[in-house]
């Protein structure tokens, strides 16, 4: 993109957005900051063209530019809402703390994505408007989040992806309503004590202990990669209505988990059993699942979390599921590999849970059209009473569904179930 230039003052622009490869031809951002005195959003995504002081700073970084431009124009800072930050890839390579001139002006500043970027929460003004904060790929001097605490009183939407240089962190924040927590490099514990969250979402990938005071916590999504590294803590579900749980060990993980009577709506997700490369040393029966969510009336499993109840299913045995009067919806992702075989488990379920209204099937794209159209005429002539729905499913692709519209709340799309956070 040729050098961008501010001709005349925009007095009436609140959203600037100065994107990837864009060269800017105002190396001390003195134009814009007379170009557009009322802005409110700002988005800078590896700009070019800004000056820095040689004295400190080696090599122009986008980060830099915005940490320059918020520090040297503090009139058009206060107008601005929200800010987005994209800097370099090195995290480790010195620079300014860019949060420090962002609290220092910014004080109607309500929404904050920063990604790439160093950022320490010392010696920070509190921050008492923002309500939305996301960390993505950066580091952050604040082991123990305490500044953070501190700093922001009022957020209500936190999203740490992919942060580094914490320890053992601990939210503790009274007006949080929506967590995401979605770290590699994860520290050996994390502890949340946020009487008013509602969304929570968990991505565990090694070795950590999680303790968590929930007590308004309405919808939950636990991812846990490595089963046997992970250790939980809850305080009792009061209020969970929704819950994902999803690991190559979901038998391991449903037995781990505490038998919560509020479970309106559960999805049991697996990877494929092909790409299972962990032993998962509990099974997963239906029994299990009642036994663990007594009260659940819509259930879902996705086609790895089915393989795996499928092979653990005994359907001469016939033993009697508690917990089965409640189910009223189900949703299940298939394979049809032994159209018998799953038919076999489909009865199991479908028999057991004699409360059920409504059958949602989804059938591989794989699967051949004739075998799929005998599998589907077979359940409904067998389950006359039942509404049923019918669709098909690909890991590549959205569901397709072929009869009758589907209700969103088991939607699975690419992005995967994924709880609603506010960026």
């Amino acid at each position: 993109m040729s050098a961008l230039s501010y001709p005349v003052t925009l007095d009436r622009f609140k959203v600037f957005v100065l994107i990837s490869a864009c060269d800017v031809d105002d190396e001390n951002l003195n134009d814009l900051n007379k170009c557009f005195p009322n802005l409110q959003v700002l988005n800078m995504i590896d700009v070019r063209g800004l000056k820095i002081p040689r004295s400190s700073f080696s090599t122009s970084k986008p980060a830099i530019g915005l940490y320059m431009w918020v520090w040297t124009s503090p009139r058009v800072s206060r107008s601005l809402k929200s800010i987005q930050g994209i800097g370099a890839h090195d995290l480790w390579h010195p620079r300014p703390n860019v949060l420090l001139p962002i609290s220092a002006y910014c004080h109607n500043l309500v929404n904050l994505k920063m990604s790439r970027v160093y950022m320490s929460m010392h010696n920070l003004n509190p921050m008492s408007m923002l309500t939305s904060f996301t960390l993505e790929s950066m580091y952050i001097n604040d082991k123990n989040l305490n500044e953070l605490n501190k700093c922001l009183p009022n957020l209500q939407v936190l999203n740490m992806i992919d942060v580094i240089g914490l320890k053992y962190p601990k939210i503790h924040l009274l007006n949080i309503k929506a967590f995401l927590w979605d770290v590699y490099d994860e520290p050996l514990s994390l502890t949340l004590i946020t009487p008013n969250l509602v969304t929570l979402k968990i991505k565990s990938y090694d070795h950590v202990a999680i303790h968590a005071e929930v007590p308004m916590l309405s919808r939950f999504h636990l991812t846990v990669i490595d089963q046997s590294n992970t250790l939980f803590t809850f305080t009792k579900f009061e209020n969970l209505k929704t819950l994902w749980l999803e690991s190559l060990c979901i038998g391991s993980l449903l037995s781990e988990f505490p038998i919560t009577n509020t479970i309106e709506t559960l999805t049991l997700y697996s990877p494929p059993k092909e790409l299972e490369d962990a032993h998962d040393s509990k099974r997963i029966t239906l029994a299990k699942v009642f036994m663990v969510f007594p009260n659940v009336s819509s259930l879902c499993i996705t086609s790895g979390a089915w393989s795996r109840l499928e092979a653990c299913m005994n359907p001469e045995g016939c033993e009697t599921v508690d917990g089965r009067n409640r189910l009223k919806t189900f949703f299940a992702y298939l394979l049809l590999v032994d159209s018998s075989l799953t038919f076999s488990s489909v009865a199991y379920v479908l028999d057991q849970c004699v409360s059920l209204s409504e059958v949602s099937l989804l059938i591989h794209s794989n699967a051949s059209v004739t075998k799929s159209e005998a599998f589907k005429s077979k359940c409904m002539a067998h389950w006359s009473g039942l509404k049923w729905r019918w669709g098909i499913w690909n890991e590549h692709r959205e569901d397709s569904w072929i009869t009758h519209s589907i209700s969103d709340k088991h939607h699975r799309s690419s992005k995967k179930h994924r709880l609603c956070f506010i960026n």
